[in-house]
C-alpha cells in the first residue's frame, strides 16, 4: 500500500518543494515504520522524475553535473528550494516592473494640467493620517492660521494638576514642571544637578 502511494506520487505545478517534500517524507516515514524502508537513491530519483516543467533547467543541470548515486536527499531538496526561491523572486520582480510600467502609462495618459505624482499623493495621505493620529491623541494643537505653529499641550492624564491652567513654555509652566530624577520642581531630568 505505501509503496503504491510512493509510485503514484506526483508534484503539481502550483505545489512548492517544501509541500511536496513533506508528502514524500510522510510516505517514506510510514514505509519505514511498517518495516519496508525506501532507499534514499529511489527517493532522489523519484523527486527528480516528478518535478514540474518549471524545474526543467535545474533538473537537467543536476542530472548532468552530479552523480545521482552519490547525491544526498537533503542536498537535493536544498538546491531545489533555492532554485524555487530564485524563480519566485524573478516572478515578483517582473510583476513589479509591469506595475511601474502601467503607472507610468496612467500618469502620462492624463491631460497636461491633471498630471500628478503618485509619491506626492501618497505623502499627502500620510501627512493627513499622521495629523489625525496626533489630533486624536490630544498632544498637539494648531494655533493661528499657519500649520507650522504647533505647540506641546500637556496631557490631562498626568497626576501633575498644576499644569492644568498654565500655558505651555511660559515662566509659570517652567515652575510647575516636575523632575523625574530627583522629583524636584522647576526643572527637567536632563537639567537635574543630581545626574
Amino acid at each position: 500500500m505505501v509503496l503504491a502511494q510512493f509510485e503514484e506520487l506526483r508534484m503539481s505545478e502550483t505545489e512548492s518543494i517544501s509541500e511536496f517534500y513533506g508528502r514524500v517524507e510522510m510516505i517514506t516515514n510510514e514505509a519505514m515504520s511498517l518495516g519496508q524502508p525506501i532507499e534514499e537513491l529511489l527517493v532522489v530519483q523519484k523527486i527528480l522524475h516528478v518535478l514540474p516543467s518549471r524545474f526543467r533547467a535545474k533538473k537537467t543541470a543536476i542530472m548532468e553535473v552530479q552523480n545521482l548515486n552519490e547525491i544526498k536527499l537533503g542536498k537535493l531538496v536544498g538546491k531545489l528550494k533555492t532554485y524555487e526561491m530564485e524563480l519566485n523572486m524573478e516572478e515578483n520582480d517582473s510583476k513589479k516592473s509591469k506595475n511601474v510600467a502601467l503607472q507610468g502609462v496612467h500618469v502620462s495618459s492624463l491631460k497636461g494640467g491633471e498630471k500628478s505624482s503618485g509619491f506626492e499623493d501618497e505623502m499627502a495621505l500620510f501627512v493627513k493620517k499622521f495629523r489625525r493620529i496626533l489630533k486624536d491623541k490630544g498632544k498637539f494643537a494648531r494655533e493661528g492660521s499657519s500649520g507650522s505653529e504647533k505647540l506641546f499641550r500637556p496631557s490631562t492624564d498626568r497626576s501633575n494638576e498644576r499644569n492644568k491652567d498654565v500655558k505651555p513654555f511660559t515662566k509659570d509652566f517652567r515652575k510647575s514642571v516636575k523632575c523625574f530624577t530627583c522629583v524636584g520642581i522647576g526643572h527637567y531630568a536632563a537639567d537635574c544637578a543630581n545626574n
